[in-house]
């Protein structure tokens, strides 16, 4: 917990740019306790999309289940966004295909072996699924990343 509060400070100073080339600060409601919940995440960008990958065992993206709206402090500004869970094997998958479309260096951190044939790139991205939740942020109209 020190270190994430340590992390989130740095990212609201004027020091952010040592982290906010690929960490992000994500606050959010939380769904039953209404509590203000902060949390920096490491982030992929997909054109205006931004993605992050938790693990089920973690609690704070179930706050995103059912889409919900997030401020998301990147590069020294907030940005209004909505944040979506991504729970269903396929979904996940798919996610997980793209982020290592944007970012290739990802395959060896998710455990995907480098693709050999479409198929077995396939499984190997079903199987990191089954281990792994993608969260999707989409600016609101008008906020760009």
């Amino acid at each position: 917990m020190f270190v994430n509060a340590f992390v989130a400070a740095l990212l609201r100073s004027r020091l952010h740019g040592l982290l906010s080339g690929s960490v992000m600060l994500v606050t959010l409601l939380g769904r039953r306790t209404g509590r203000v919940l902060a949390f920096p995440v490491n982030y992929v960008r997909d054109g205006n999309a931004l993605w992050t990958v938790s693990m089920p065992g973690r609690v704070w993206w179930r706050n995103l289940r059912e889409g919900a709206q997030v401020t998301l402090r990147i590069a020294g500004w907030d940005l209004l966004a909505r944040g979506t869970a991504l729970t269903e094997p396929q979904d996940v998958a798919a996610g997980l295909a793209r982020l290592v479309a944007v970012r290739p260096s990802l395959r060896r951190t998710l455990g995907v072996p480098n693709e050999r044939s479409d198929s077995s790139d396939a499984d190997a991205f079903r199987v990191a699924g089954s281990k792994r939740i993608v969260i999707r942020f989409d600016p609101v109209a008008g906020d760009t990343p």
